[in-house]
């Protein structure tokens, strides 16, 4: 996972950006207000940083670099207290899993979102999971996993998508 900056982001997403004022002006107002001369900030600020500026510049939507630092954060503790790290799944799987089911997503989300949503959702309830179904094959605790994700993105709380990436950004 490469470190990205600030260029990057304006370079890749230029042309989303192109013509609309309110974004370079509340991008730049946000980088004026935040960045300053020698200021030493932490890994996590530096991302909250970029974050915010991506979601001005690009919308409510996960890029490779935001999901697998997003997903790199999760982890679940089992009831034998041994702590298990995401990422559970490739993300070569998340995306082939993604194709099969995004004609079942109600609204406008990529890949990203799905992998990250995916990630949260196995992190948040393995246990439970485990809990209730504790006869269930690995496939079939699989397409739970799969099953709950597109139900989570599908709540209408969000009807014009961006849940996912309010859901880690509010």
């Amino acid at each position: 996972m490469g470190k990205m900056t600030i260029y990057d982001i304006t370079k890749d997403n230029y042309a989303k950006a192109k013509g609309d004022d309110n974004k370079m002006w509340n991008s730049t107002k946000l980088l004026s207000d935040t960045i300053c001369t020698n200021c030493n900030m932490s890994e996590n600020d530096y991302w909250r940083l970029l974050k915010k500026y991506y979601s001005i510049m690009a919308g409510e939507h996960f890029n490779k670099e935001f999901a697998e630092w997003q997903i790199s954060q999760m982890f679940y503790i089992d009831k034998n207290g041994k702590r298990h790290d995401s990422p559970y799944w490739s993300m070569a799987q998340k995306i082939e899993v993604y194709k099969t089911i995004k004609p079942r997503l109600k609204y406008d989300y990529n890949e990203y979102d799905f992998a990250v949503t995916l990630e949260m959702i196995q992190s948040d309830n393995h246990c439970l999971y485990a809990d209730w179904f504790p006869n269930a094959t690995e496939s079939e605790m699989t397409d739970k996993y799969i099953q709950s994700a597109i139900t989570w993105l599908n709540d209408d709380d969000y009807p014009n998508g961006g849940k996912i990436w309010r859901y880690f950004n509010s």
